[in-house]
């Protein structure tokens, strides 16, 4: 019976002290300044890492040309195939499996990619929050992805890269920044509690994921 489920009062006036400005009924001032504690002294990932999808695997123009033209189940030296990995091959810490890609930039869907951003070493995640869990993992085998993958790879390892758009993003603060880190050492952070605890409570709006 509805009129017999209890009711709690809610201050609302909490919701204006989230940054984001979530409406997240779990909110507390207690939450809210543990998270702030959080962020004190601290960097984006933005700020030490370029953060970007994989690419779009498949073609609409000048002729449809679907994914599965793209990606085998072995590799073909002969046609330079890259190893290759979707989104369902990243749990936690491990990549369970992959597969091959006949990376056709000039054919697949537009987007601003470039190939250190997958042959780099580097951190990838799922563009969705599985099981409302975050997974990321090391890749050092220069997988490319799909634009369901997030890629992400420290600014000092792809300083002196040209692509017109990673050059809006990259500065030499950022580059001094990503300096001080390694990627076993962001990953240490991005796949603890804590990091869990912060995105449920704070970020955690539907299944699409952006680090």
């Amino acid at each position: 019976n509805f009129y017999k489920v209890p009711f709690q009062h809610i201050n609302t006036k909490i919701f204006k002290n989230d940054d984001s400005y979530n409406f997240k009924l779990e909110l507390t001032q207690q939450t809210l300044w543990i998270a702030r504690k959080m962020t004190v002294d601290s960097h984006m990932l933005e700020d030490i890492c370029y953060v970007s999808v994989g690419a779009v695997c498949h073609s609409d123009k000048p002729i449809k040309i679907p994914k599965s033209n793209f990606i085998f189940d072995q590799q073909n030296e002969s046609w330079n195939l890259k190893p290759y990995i979707e989104w369902k091959n990243i749990e936690k810490w491990i990549i369970n499996s992959h597969k091959y890609l006949s990376y056709e930039p000039k054919l697949f869907n537009q987007g601003a990619w470039f190939i250190e951003l997958f042959e780099s070493e580097k951190i990838v995640n799922k563009g969705t929050c599985w099981r409302w869990q975050l997974e990321f993992v090391l890749d050092l085998s220069g997988l490319y992805t799909n634009h369901k993958v997030n890629n992400i790879v420290l600014y000092n390892s792809i300083a002196n890269v040209s692509n017109r758009q990673l050059n809006n993003y990259i500065s030499e603060e950022k580059i001094k920044n990503s300096n001080q880190f390694t990627l076993k050492m962001l990953l240490g952070i991005l796949n603890s509690k804590i990091t869990t605890w912060y995105f449920l409570t704070l970020m955690a709006n539907g299944l699409d994921f952006y680090p």
